[in-house]
């Protein structure tokens, strides 16, 4: 569990060091590019994903950073990424609005987003199901009016490999156990406009959960 904390430090502080120097004008794959030295500069082995999204491309939830897509002095931002260190891996998402005049659309969805975020952290703990942990999140996304616009699952457990078992979706009887480490990651997306999606890892302990992205 140390080197999958120490792999979650590694992702949070590396964001934390380029959030603010991402300017307007910068290229998708230049943010990726600060990112990855950001990650490799603490000590990560390798980066499985680092994901860059600027307007509508943050609606697609795995989109490729591009070389020419630049940001523009007002609009959306996805940032999902990790990084191996000893084997062990990290993942976290982060959303927000590049610049002034935020949509108050995006400001009440990124409330819905952080709140079904919330909901499925709350019921984090050993014998609870990762089915269980999924409908939490959604039914919050759902009671909203937003359920077809949250098209994936709301997490995973991480380890040895980025995406690992269980997965927190719909009806999926797997048991938390302590010392698991998962990640909760619901979003909304308008296809063609933009998208958020707010993601942490968290490890299961004997009553609760422990938040291991801290940033």
């Amino acid at each position: 569990v140390s080197r999958l904390k120490k792999a979650c430090k590694i992702a949070a502080e590396s964001f934390e060091e380029v959030k603010p120097l991402i300017k307007t004008g910068m290229t998708e794959e230049d943010v990726r590019v600060l990112m990855a030295v950001a990650m490799h500069k603490r000590g990560a082995d390798s980066i499985p994903f680092n994901i860059v999204c600027f307007g509508e491309n943050t609606a697609d939830a795995h989109h490729t950073p591009s070389k020419t897509r630049k940001l523009k002095a007002s609009e959306a931002v996805l940032m999902d990424f990790g990084c191996f260190y000893e084997g062990y891996t990290s993942d976290m998402t982060r959303s927000w609005w590049h610049g002034k005049n935020e949509p108050a659309e995006y400001k009440k969805i990124w409330s819905i987003v952080d709140k079904a975020r919330t909901a499925g952290v709350k019921v984090l703990r050993p014998g609870v199901t990762a089915g269980e942990v999924d409908a939490a999140s959604r039914q919050v996304i759902e009671d909203a009016g937003y359920g077809k616009e949250f098209f994936h699952t709301t997490g995973h457990a991480i380890g040895l490999v980025e995406h690992d078992r269980p997965i927190l979706r719909s009806g999926a009887p797997d048991v938390l156990e302590e010392n698991y480490v998962v990640t909760v990651e619901p979003g909304i997306y308008f296809e063609n406009k933009w998208g958020i999606r707010l993601e942490d890892s968290f490890l299961i302990t004997k009553t609760g959960s422990k938040k291991l992205t801290h940033k």
